[in-house]
C-alpha cells in the first residue's frame, strides 16, 4: 500500500517536472493531462484504502486534487507562450474557420463583380433602338432573364411558333445571379457543426470542457487572488466532472452497500449509452459532429452540382472540367462556364410582340469557373481529412 502512494507522489513529480522540457505546453495539452493523473492517482489511493478496509474520505480526495491543481497551476504559470487552447483538432477548424473564411473571401469577390462592377455586356441589334438607356435595358433584361448556353451559329428564333426560344430553355444559364447568395449559405453550412458542437457539449460532458480550457487559459496569466481563485474554480469543476460516477454509484447501491443483480444488469446496459453521468457523452457527441462534417462536404458536393446545373456524368466536375482543359478542350466546345452566351430579348411592336437575339458576353464566368473548381476539390481535400481524423 505504502508503494503504491509512493508511486502515485513520484508520478505526479514527474510530470510536474517535464514542463522544463516542454516549453510548447498550452492549457490543451495540461488540463486533460491534469484529469487523467487525477484519475490514476485517486483510483490507486482510493484501491490502497478499499485492500486495507478502511473507508476512503471524499474530502481527502478532492483536497489531494485542489494541492495538485495549484502545484501544477504555478508550474505552468512559469511557462512564456500561450497559444490557442481549444478542444477541436486540426480537421475541425479547417471545416469551420479556414473554410468559411475562403468561401467568405469568394462570396466577397463575386459580390464585388456582380453588384458594383459589370457582370455582363449584350449586344444591341438594330431591331431594338439605340435609345438613350436601350443598352443598360438590355444589359439588365439578359442579367435577371438569363442567357443560353448555346453557340451564336446555332442559336435561330422562329417568332412564328407559339414558343420561339422552346427548344434552348433546358440550356439556360440563370446560376451565375446566384452565387454570391449560395457561396454564403456554404459558409454557414460549413459553421453549422460548429454551433452545433457548442451547443450539445455545453454542459453535456459533466462539466464543460470548453469553460475549462479557457478558464485554464486565464489562469495563466492572472497574478494574485485573481488566479487563486480561477484554479479552485477550475479545480472544482474537474471535481465534478471525477467524481460524479462514484456519487451515483453510492446513491444506488442497495442498505448494506451492495448492488443488486438486477441494478448490475441495469448498470451495465446504461454504461453502453451515452451519458452525462459516465462521461462518455463528450466522445459519443463529438463523434456526431464528426460525422455532421462529413455529411455536410457531401451535401456540399450535391448541392454545387446542382446548383451549377450539371448533368450526372458531371458530377464529378471539379476533376472534368481540368481533363476537359487537359485535352484542350475549352467552354466553346464544353459550354462549361461559358464566357459567352445568347440572350432571347422580348420587345413589343405596333404588329405585335417579338424576340430578338443578343450576344452577351459572361466575364463573370471567369471567375466562378475558377472558383468552383477550387471549391470542389477543397471540399474532397477536407471530407477526407475529416474522415482520416475519426
Amino acid at each position: 500500500d505504502r508503494c503504491t502512494e509512493q508511486q502515485t507522489s513520484k508520478t505526479r513529480r514527474e510530470f510536474l517536472g517535464k514542463e522544463r522540457n516542454c516549453f510548447g505546453w498550452t492549457s490543451q495539452a495540461v488540463v486533460p493531462t491534469l484529469a487523467i493523473i487525477w484519475v490514476q492517482g485517486e483510483r490507486k489511493e482510493e484501491g490502497a484504502h478499499r485492500q486495507r478496509g478502511e473507508h476512503f474520505p471524499q474530502t481527502h480526495a478532492r483536497s489531494s486534487c485542489s494541492m495538485a491543481a495549484a502545484e501544477i497551476f504555478d508550474k505552468f504559470n512559469k511557462l512564456q507562450q500561450v497559444t490557442y487552447a481549444g478542444v477541436e483538432d486540426f480537421s475541425d477548424r479547417l471545416n469551420f474557420e479556414v473554410t468559411v473564411i475562403l468561401l467568405l473571401v469568394c462570396c466577397t469577390t463575386v459580390t464585388l463583380k456582380t453588384y458594383v462592377l459589370s457582370p455582363v455586356a449584350c449586344y444591341i441589334p438594330n431591331e431594338v433602338g439605340a435609345h438613350s438607356g436601350q443598352e443598360q435595358y438590355v444589359n439588365n433584361y439578359c442579367w435577371t432573364e438569363g442567357t443560353f448556353a448555346v453557340p451564336i451559329a446555332e442559336f435561330h428564333i422562329d417568332n412564328s411558333q407559339p414558343d420561339p426560344i422552346g427548344v434552348y430553355r433546358d440550356r439556360r444559364i440563370v446560376y451565375y445571379q446566384w452565387v454570391p447568395f449560395v457561396l454564403g449559405l456554404q459558409s454557414l453550412m460549413f459553421y453549422l457543426p460548429r454551433v452545433l458542437w457548442g451547443m450539445m457539449s455545453y454542459n453535456r460532458a459533466g462539466t464543460d470542457i470548453g469553460h475549462i480550457i479557457r478558464t485554464a487559459n486565464d489562469a495563466v496569466t492572472a497574478d494574485g487572488e485573481k488566479h487563486a481563485k480561477l484554479v479552485q474554480h477550475v479545480c472544482r469543476r474537474l471535481e465534478q466532472l471525477l467524481f460524479q460516477h462514484n456519487k451515483k454509484h453510492r446513491c444506488s447501491s442497495g442498505p448494506h452497500g451492495k448492488m443488486t443483480t438486477t441494478e448490475r444488469l441495469r448498470g451495465s446496459f446504461r454504461r453502453l449509452l451515452p451519458s452525462q453521468r459516465l462521461g462518455n457523452w463528450l466522445i459519443f457527441t463529438y463523434f456526431i459532429i464528426k460525422m455532421c462534417y462529413i455529411g455536410n462536404a457531401v451535401g456540399q458536393l450535391y448541392l454545387m452540382h446542382s446548383f451549377l446545373g450539371f448533368n450526372a456524368s458531371y458530377f464529378a466536375f471539379g476533376a472534368a472540367v481540368l481533363q476537359n482543359l487537359r485535352r484542350g478542350r475549352d467552354w466553346t466546345q464544353t459550354m462549361i462556364f461559358p464566357r459567352v452566351g445568347v440572350c432571347a430579348v422580348f420587345y413589343r411592336a405596333p404588329a405585335g410582340g417579338n424576340y430578338v437575339y443578343s450576344q452577351c458576353t459572361l466575364p463573370i464566368n471567369m471567375i466562378n469557373e475558377k472558383i468552383y473548381i477550387f471549391l470542389w476539390f477543397w471540399v474532397i481535400t477536407t471530407a477526407s481529412l475529416t474522415a482520416l481524423s475519426l
